[in-house]
């Protein structure tokens, strides 16, 4: 069985390190990500081509103490967003194998 990422994790604001990939994860990332504000590392990798996918949410520039964000091997598309460039302190940023689509971002040349 699959499922959605909980809507429920947004509550969990002292959270520090957020690991929910290598699941059977599908659907969206929820906005209410956002709300967790205290997150050095996120992760949501490995959930496959048809897990999760679409954009990222624009609620993802409040995690400004990230310092680690894989999002490789999943079902995202459009373009990277413009909104990771702000994320300052990021030192790992894992993206092979997603659906990405453009120019490689000059933004990155600054994180």
């Amino acid at each position: 069985p699959s499922w959605e990422i909980p809507d429920f994790l947004s509550q969990l604001t002292a959270l520090t390190y957020l690991s929910i990939g290598d699941n059977p994860l599908v659907g969206v990332v929820p906005p209410s990500i956002g709300s967790l504000v205290n997150l050095v590392s996120l992760n949501i990798a490995r959930t496959g081509e048809d897990g999760v996918r679409g954009a990222l949410p624009y609620t993802l520039a409040r995690l400004t103490k990230l310092k680690e964000l894989y999002l490789r091997n999943n079902g995202f598309k459009g373009r990277l967003p413009d909104f990771i460039g702000g994320l300052t302190n990021l030192e790992k940023l894992g993206l092979r194998e997603t659906a990405f689509e453009g120019n490689i971002p000059t933004f990155l040349a600054t994180l």
